[in-house]
């Protein structure tokens, strides 16, 4: 299982979720965000955490985009 983050969480980050939930061998796991209004409306539609650092948890993935 690749284990995989998006930075930003802006228009497109969404089609990026979306498109994680439907690989079978890839879980999205978390994201970054510094704008704190983007950050709290991405964690509550797609249930992860949103992070405001990627240094915070680059240790747990195999990719980000």
């Amino acid at each position: 299982m690749i284990k995989a983050a998006i930075i930003g969480c802006g228009r497109i980050a969404s089609l990026h979720a979306y498109a994680y939930k439907n690989l079978k061998n890839a879980k999205l796991i978390a994201a970054v965000e510094i704008n704190k209004k983007r950050k709290k409306i991405f964690e509550q539609k797609f249930g992860i955490p949103v992070y405001t650092s990627i240094h915070l948890f680059t240790n747990l993935l195999k990719t980000i985009t």
